[in-house]
């Protein structure tokens, strides 16, 4: 099944009553952006992995509220190989 804006809109119920939502870009970004604004607007804490990386939309970072990319998804166009870098 495609998780899309519109199923992801049709089960904004849930969405709404949780404490915590935890999204990746393994389903399409308007359903990520979706979801977090949806989230976001009911005050529940949004946690991002943005895993597989791509570019994102500067609309989708103000609705995010802790953001977890693992070691090479900076997300900067940086690689990151040591601490140095990583700062």
């Amino acid at each position: 099944m495609l998780v899309t804006a519109d199923y992801v809109n049709r089960h904004q119920a849930y969405i709404k009553s949780a404490g915590i939502l935890l999204v990746q870009l393994e389903i399409p970004m308007e359903a990520v952006f979706t979801t977090a604004k949806i989230a976001k607007d009911a005050n529940v804490t949004v946690i991002f992995n943005p895993a597989p990386a791509s570019a994102l939309p500067e609309t989708l970072m103000p609705l995010i509220d802790i953001i977890t990319p693992n070691e090479i998804e900076a997300l900067t166009g940086i690689t990151v190989t040591d601490n140095s870098s990583a700062e």
